[in-house]
């Protein structure tokens, strides 16, 4: 089975020429307390972005969410276990994205309960 982690170093590279401060403004802007230092921890491999910024992280970067990972296998060939585990990267990130417009406008919590 092949395990997908966060690739520091990737975003880094996804991040190109924008600096960390405009990354962590366009987030701010979001609804999210990031700051220059936060993007920096993560592009150092000392933190990770939580779930629920994934989706608006990779928005800011124009990327997809599964641009954000890498294997850690080191480049080995897709097999069977990578279509389950797209499938639920795809269903996570829907659920970060439902998440962070239910924490966006909590009166939607009245309307499901």
């Amino acid at each position: 089975m092949t395990f997908k982690t966060i690739s520091p170093g990737r975003l880094s590279d996804l991040r190109g020429k924008r600096s960390r401060e405009w990354v962590a403004h366009e987030l701010r802007k979001r609804g999210f307390g990031t700051d220059a230092k936060t993007i920096w921890r993560w592009e150092k491999g000392h933190n990770s972005p939580s779930g629920r910024i994934l989706s608006d992280y990779s928005q800011v970067l124009g990327c997809s969410v599964e641009d954000l990972y890498e294997d850690e296998s080191n480049g080995t060939s897709e097999d069977d276990d990578e279509v389950p585990l797209r499938s639920l990267a795809a269903d996570l990130h829907r659920l970060a994205q439902i998440a962070s417009l239910l924490e966006r406008n909590p009166d939607l919590m009245k309307d499901l309960a």
